[in-house]
């Protein structure tokens, strides 16, 4: 594994030292900073006139003790987090070099823009005022099922989009209105002009319901990657004209102004008064600023990158591969529905006719509504790993020693392949004296989840967005990289604002307004190799979806976004962290853990109670019980003098010398929490290496975009408009059955129904063959090819007849008449040709069935099913390179899949003790393999076949899935192996002299 760490990182860092002083006096003297005035009023108004009045004298006693602890918590804020709020903490560039080198200036610069709320509203006022000449665009999510137009729309309740999908009945007019519109931007204006045969009046109210519908969109509102005010539609509105003016030379000015101007109060007190004229009431909110540090040095030691590298590989060892429970669900109704299909992406989530993906279709009724009562059966077991229990013996071994931290050894785990990871990704880590590390986590999927947001207001972030996104667009040359372009709500837009890292855009709901926008319905989805695929059909391309924000849209309401979000896990972690596994919730002190090389990857952890802070919660009026009684607690569980309290994001401070914090503290504990987490402070232990001007050390973060070493992923895809048939519906030429059964029976079924189907005077077909599933439970799928669509009963009834027994003794479950729907997407034009080898298969597994009748391939001669493959071999080519390679990348694929360590030691056993017999088997099962030849043969004479390997891997794959009754993947895989050693022996006799 190598890890490429690309040369420019991002400093995220506090506004102040964390060697500040945070008593009542050292408050007192920080509130006569103006920066520290402007930088509370930006983060609530409401305590900064509080404070204002507090520290002016004017304030009463009783409130004073929770207006300095609201303020102990900004400033304890201020000095140890290093996440960029407001002017809290800020970020800037730094890059790879031969020292440690990074020093802070006290300058820094300020990145405003206005909130979401007064965009939208502007922009809703812009398009009112243009009346006719207002832009609108066609809603990007239009599909059509039957004679419907469906689309989704959504409404705002309590600031809220709740999403539905809405339906029109389509008519010659709508058609022609959507043709029209197209993918441009038409106003009412000019839409008039294209239907002069309609009166005025009643067009314009048509069209007007339209946009009501939300049919019809404006098309000038916020979008990502489009600051503000460029995405504004320009309008002869002098008012909003002036309005807009306005607001921009006032952020304009809060960016400029000098930190100890007089005056910084009155830039925000005009702000506040526009955007409240604005949008017609107070907003908590009015800008966003983002605080960019200004570097005297920027410089950080890159061989510091070995041992990050060294902690991913850790970490990746320590965290199996979790999947993602939406996508598997997905997959198996996806799989049920359409095979190997390509579909249209909005058709598949359709409300109606599609597939439910989540957890959005399950409807309240009257009598569910407000009820959640899921089924109580007995808790499930929780299956400890080898992991698990290494962990907890380390756990134990820190409890019963008293250890503060524990060193994980170097063959802790096993090393684990990082194909499972995303292409790029962030290291987040704090670097101190002595090349100390705390690698706090590793976050995806993609690099630009961690910097995409502090790229729109810094050149140089940008930059590094532009370098990751583009190693990542060469790595899949053939695929096209969108940005998923959705705004849940529409304050979202203030955390997921970012400008363009990628060629294409995928909009869904709200506009993109990029140069290349990728249309919803233009879109299929398609399952390969159990991995989802997006494909454009105008592009002929595969479409790679991004969200380049770190918003957690999870919290999205509507499916097919969730999806788009989703799919960019699926293959397995998308980050990673050091975490306890199934004893997260067993223990109450979890260790520090550091490894041997001088990194730390966890910081020591206590999750209390309430039973275990009882105590502490009854003495919490009492300050000075309270602090004696922590002190021995403390002593107890060998906690700091200073730490955390952890509430998921957010870290507090708590200094137990400081009589504030404690208060702090003591109110803390008498929520009583489920569990109240404490974390050490690193940084308060040891000396960090970003400092200013005077040497002060700072709470930092380094965020290191870097990517692996990937072999450049071919793509392709072609979609073809069929001229064969896809679905044969029962009564038609193609009888299809599926018979629920136990794998122990179906080979004694099938042979019952091979002397039915091809050895019967009385039945005639032109062929027939069977497919083994799992999905959802164990059956046999029965396809007939009947001479003539009048023969279908008189078939099924034979058929039936031959069931009977099996039916009436319970061991054929259900039998199920189906749709025959071609695999038109896995064997495109060669489908007939497919059938016509699924059939000879057919035939051939039937007759070792008959001539081995054990049903438990126990016996070397199940081995003949490795001279089909060799023969389908030989049809794709003579040359053995060429069947090497086959091999080679078939093998590798299924080591994706299972554990290839434990499979390649049962490849190795099973060829040393079998590999003699080979040649045996061959000739003694000559006739049979001949007669499937002459078949093959027959049938080439026919069809021309293109043995490409995708059409090759297929045929083989189910050829195999015919043989065996179970676990047929492993088997392909086995014998994979098998057949890699058997040609790469051939080739070695072949080289001899």
């Amino acid at each position: 594994m190598k890890v490429n760490f690309i040369n420019g990182l991002i400093l995220r860092s506090a506004a102040l030292s964390y060697r500040q002083k945070l008593g009542k006096n050292s408050l007192l003297t920080l509130w006569n900073n103006r920066l520290i005035k402007e930088s509370i009023y930006i983060a609530s108004k409401s305590l900064y006139n509080e404070l204002d009045i507090l520290f002016a004298g004017e304030q009463s006693h009783a409130k004073e003790a929770q207006l300095l602890s609201s303020f102990y918590k900004y400033m304890a804020r201020m000095a140890n987090r290093a996440t960029p709020f407001g002017l809290f903490a800020g970020c800037s560039s730094v890059y790879w070099g031969e020292i440690n080198k990074v020093k802070l200036s006290a300058k820094f610069r300020k990145y405003t823009v206005p909130d979401a709320v007064v965009s939208f509203s502007l922009a809703k006022q812009i398009e009112s005022a243009n009346q006719l000449l207002a832009g609108y665009k066609l809603n990007n999510t239009l599909y059509k099922v039957g004679g419907d137009l469906r689309f989704i729309t959504y409404q705002i309740i309590d600031d809220q989009r709740i999403y539905q999908v809405s339906a029109l009945e389509s008519n010659n007019v709508l058609d022609e209105i959507i043709n029209v519109v197209g993918d441009g931007i038409w106003n009412k204006q000019q839409l008039l002009e294209k239907f002069p045969d309609f009166e005025q009046d009643d067009f314009i109210a048509f069209i007007d319901d339209l946009i009501e519908g939300q049919l019809l969109k404006p098309a000038f509102e916020p979008a990502i990657g489009y600051d503000f005010p460029v995405f504004l539609q320009k309008t002869d509105d002098t008012g909003l004209n002036n309005t807009v003016d306005a607001l921009i030379n006032l952020i304009s000015e809060v960016n400029s102004y000098h930190p100890d101007n007089p005056n910084w109060f009155s830039f925000y007190t005009l702000i506040e008064q526009l955007t409240n004229q604005i949008t017609g009431r107070e907003l908590k909110d009015q800008i966003h600023i983002t605080r960019f540090n200004e570097l005297n040095e920027q410089e950080l030691d890159k061989s510091l990158q070995w041992k990050i590298g060294k902690g991913i590989a850790l970490l990746n060892n320590l965290n199996p591969p979790v999947p993602n429970k939406r996508i598997e669900q997905f997959k198996a109704r996806f799989r049920k529905r359409y095979e190997e299909q390509s579909v249209p992406l909005l058709e598949a989530f359709d409300t109606d006719t599609g597939i439910e993906y989540g957890q959005w279709y399950e409807h309240e009724t009257l009598f569910t509504e407000g009820l959640y009562a899921g089924s109580e059966g007995t808790p499930s077991l929780i299956d400890y790993t080898e992991i698990d229990f290494k962990m907890l013996d380390l756990l134990n071994r820190a409890k019963i020693e008293k250890q503060y931290k524990v060193i994980i050894p170097n063959n802790f785990v096993k090393e684990r392949s990082t194909d499972n990871l995303p292409f790029s990704m962030c290291a987040l880590f704090q670097v101190f004296d002595n090349d100390l590390l705390f690698l706090e986590r590793v976050t995806g999927p993609g690099a630009l989840s961690m910097i995409a947001r502090f790229a729109m207001g810094d050149a140089e972030i940008h930059k590094a967005g532009l370098d990751i996104a583009t190693k990542e667009a060469d790595n899949s040359p053939d695929a096209m990289f969108a940005e998923i372009i959705h705004m849940p709500e529409e304050r979202i837009l203030n955390v997921m604002m970012h400008p363009q890292f990628w060629p294409h855009e995928l909009a869904y709901i709200d506009d993109a307004k990029g140069k290349s926008v990728l249309r919803l319905d233009d879109i299929y989805i398609k399952l390969e190799q159990n991995v989802f695929k997006l494909f454009s059909k105008k592009h002929q391309k595969e479409v790679i979806p991004r969200l380049s924000s770190a918003y957690n849209y999870n919290r999205s309401q509507h499916p097919i976004y969730t999806f788009l979000c989703d799919i960019q896990h699926q293959r397995g972690n998308g980050s990673l962290s050091f975490n306890w596994g199934a004893l997260a919730n067993d223990y109450v002190f979890f260790p520090r853990v550091e490894t041997g090389f001088g990194l730390i990857l966890h910081r020591a952890t206590w999750k209390f109670t309430p039973a275990i802070l009882d105590e502490l919660c009854k003495a919490e009026k009492f300050t000075d019980k309270f602090c004696d009684l922590f002190g021995s607690f403390s002593k107890e569980w060998l906690i700091p003098d200073k730490f955390y309290i952890v509430k998921g994001d957010n870290e507090l401070l708590i200094d137990t010398g400081n009589e504030i914090s404690m208060q702090v503290l003591a109110k803390e504990i008498t929520r009583q929490a489920p569990v109240l987490i404490f974390s050490e402070c690193i940084h308060l232990e040891h000396e960090a290496v970003v400092k200013d001007a005077e040497g002060n050390p700072y709470m930092h973060q380094f965020v290191a975009p870097f990517h692996f070493d990937r072999p450049l992923t071919p793509l392709y895809f072609q979609y073809v408009e069929n001229t064969l048939q896809r679905n044969f519906f029962p009564g038609s030429e193609w009888l299809f059955i599926k018979l629920y059964l136990s794998s122990n029976i179906a080979n004694e079924v099938l042979l019952k129904l091979d002397e039915l189907l091809n050895y019967s005077a009385e039945i005639k077909i032109k062929q027939w063959f069977f497919i083994r599933y799992h999905d959802p439970d164990n059956h046999i799928r029965v396809r007939v090819n009947l001479l003539d669509e009048v023969d279908f009963q008189e078939v099924y009834l034979a058929i039936r007849e031959v069931l009977s027994p099996f039916l009436l003794s319970g061991q054929v479950h259900v039998v199920q008449l189906d749709t025959y729907v071609r695999e038109l997407e896995r064997y495109g034009q060669q489908i007939e040709q497919a059938e016509g080898l699924f059939c000879i298969e057919t035939m051939f597994c039937c007759n070792v069935f008959r001539m081995l009748e054990s049903n438990r391939y126990d016996t070397e001669d199940w081995l003949l099913i490795f001279w089909l493959i060799k023969d389908y071999l030989n049809l794709m080519s003579t040359d053995l390179a060429d069947q090497l390679q086959f091999v080679e990348r078939q093998q590798a694929y299924f080591f994706t899949e299972f554990d290839d360590k434990a499979v390649k030691i049962q490849i190795d056993q099973l060829y040393r003790k079998y590999h003699s017999s080979l040649n045996n088997l061959l000739l003694a099962y000559d006739d049979l393999l001949q007669q499937k030849r002459k078949r093959v043969e027959l049938l080439l004479q026919k069809y021309n076949i293109n043995w490409n390997a995708k059409f090759l891997s297929s045929i083989i794959h189910m050829a195999v899935n015919r043989y065996f009754n179970t676990q047929q993947r492993l088997h392909e895989c086995i014998l994979y192996g098998l057949l890699l050693k058997f040609l790469k022996s051939e080739k070695a006799r072949k080289g001899k002299p």
